[in-house]
């Protein structure tokens, strides 16, 4: 299943369990970078607008959901086996490499790939992961 619907199914629903403001597989990171999601609620959106100050709190929004814990209800959402170690997202030209490579190996007109198809294509060459594993992530503000 695509990874927003199964984080969909296990948010909680604030009329029979305890409120949840947010919910993300990044607080924690398992899932490939480039894979990122998040759900949160449109209270916790109006109160971001209203104490949010950092520039980049204004323009991602939701930093300031989860780096202030004190003020909402966080739950991260994790990813078995931990793949965080890869990055599937383009940034740089190292990143789109590699996703030009993946999408000639995988890609057929009319048929999805998901996740495993890629791990299994890192299986069968190894040299593809190397692509941007030098790349270092940008951090907040940056």
């Amino acid at each position: 299943p695509i990874i927003i619907d199964r984080m969909l199914s296990s948010f909680p629903d604030s009329r029979k369990e305890e409120p949840l403001d947010y919910m993300s597989n990044v607080i924690e990171r398992t899932f490939p970078r480039g894979l990122d999601a998040e759900i949160f609620t449109f209270p916790a959106l109006e109160k971001t607008n209203r104490e949010a100050s950092e520039d980049f709190e204004r323009e991602h929004v939701t930093p300031f959901i989860y780096r202030h814990p004190e003020l909402f209800k966080l739950r991260n959402f994790s990813n078995q086996p931990d793949l965080s170690r890869h990055r599937w997202t383009v940034d740089t030209e190292e990143d789109l490499l590699l996703i030009k490579e993946i999408y000639k190996e995988l890609y057929r007109p009319g048929k999805l790939f998901v996740s495993d198809d890629i791990l299994r294509l890192f299986e069968r060459r190894p040299e593809l992961f190397s692509i941007n594993q030098k790349v270092r992530q940008k951090s907040l503000g940056e």
